[in-house]
């Protein structure tokens, strides 16, 4: 949705950071930690309903275009070696998704 309101072309990514649930974390800590981002999970929350909206408004070929989309993704990681050759992925391979991006 964000690269079809800007106009950016898909691009592959890795993430860096991939979290998770960790067991060493007191109780108390996740306690505190919540209350003091309260208002960042309202936010979080009001922006993910909208983006659901958006997102719903926009099928079914949104639908089709995250599927090729994630489909040429799942192709490129194969034998992934932490570096992908070029950021951005062709046009010509994922026509799906250049029609929901140039409507």
């Amino acid at each position: 949705m964000l690269s079809r309101a800007l106009g950016w072309k898909p691009c592959l990514y890795n993430r860096l950071n991939p979290g998770g649930l960790r067991s060493d974390i007191l109780p108390s800590t996740l306690t505190r930690i919540a209350s003091l981002n309260l208002f960042d999970r309202k936010l979080h929350d009001l922006v993910e309903d909208r983006l659901a909206k958006q997102v719903q408004a926009q099928e079914p070929i949104f639908n089709a275009a995250l599927a090729e989309l994630e489909a040429e993704l799942d192709r490129q990681a194969v034998g992934y070696d932490g570096h992908y050759a070029d950021a951005e992925i062709s046009e010509t391979k994922l026509p799906t998704v250049r029609d929901f991006l140039i409507p």
